[in-house]
């Protein structure tokens, strides 16, 4: 399914030899009790308090992590917003700056994706539905075997599987992804996953919009 094919080659990389300037994505901490319920987060949910820090980039053809990009401040959630074309060479990143009472500790390194295809992108815009976010995207996980895998429609903390694990240091920069995207929309959250089930994750959201080449002047 093209679909999955958009997400097939998503991986994982730790490494902290990235010294680009990223853009600034906060964080967002949840106890296990309210992790579970991560993919309908809602005024209810409490979160916890944390000087965890996230950052991230998109490099555009070798352009640097930040230039092509742009904030989206339009409702509760920020974006940070890349649109691009199919024929764009690209190199998605995201750098953990784990909470400092975390530092040293073991933890599973996770990574979502929210996709909606380039077709019903289209027919929500010309049907006056709206903007992206009226649309319901598709979720997947990645596995350690670099499996893409479909989520449920309601999904939590537990039963994200894990990438990789490792223990966290002061900065770890982290190579989601090197090549093309097909034609849609990605929408990117990167997580560390303690022992208790504590999750931390970025606060915006990292969206990248790849529009076909006949559209890539929008």
């Amino acid at each position: 399914m093209k679909r999955l094919t958009l997400l097939i080659a998503l991986f994982l990389i730790a490494t902290n030899v990235l010294a680009q300037e990223l853009y600034s994505l906060g964080a967002t901490a949840f106890d296990r009790e309210n992790a579970n319920f991560i993919s309908e987060t809602t005024d209810d949910m409490t979160p916890l308090s944390t000087d965890a820090s996230f950052e991230g980039g998109v490099s555009v053809n070798g352009s640097d992590f930040k230039s092509a990009g742009m904030y989206i401040n339009d409702g509760p959630v920020s974006s940070l917003l890349y649109t691009i074309s199919p024929s764009d060479m690209v190199e998605i990143v995201f750098r953990i700056i784990p909470d400092s009472t975390h530092l040293g500790q073991m933890t599973d390194i996770l990574v979502t994706a929210g996709y909606i295809d380039f077709q019903t992108l289209m027919t929500s815009a010309l049907s006056g539905a709206g903007n992206v976010e009226s649309v319901t995207p598709l979720f997947f996980m990645l596995d350690q075997y670099n499996n893409v895998l479909l989520l449920p429609e309601h999904w939590g903390g537990d039963i994200l599987l894990p990438f990789a694990s490792t223990t966290l240091q002061t900065s770890q920069d982290i190579l989601l992804y090197r090549g093309h995207l097909e034609s849609g929309a990605l929408f990117i959250n990167c997580y560390y996953r303690l022992s208790d089930g504590t999750i931390v994750f970025n606060r915006d959201i990292m969206s990248i919009v790849i529009m076909p080449n006949l559209f890539a002047f929008f």
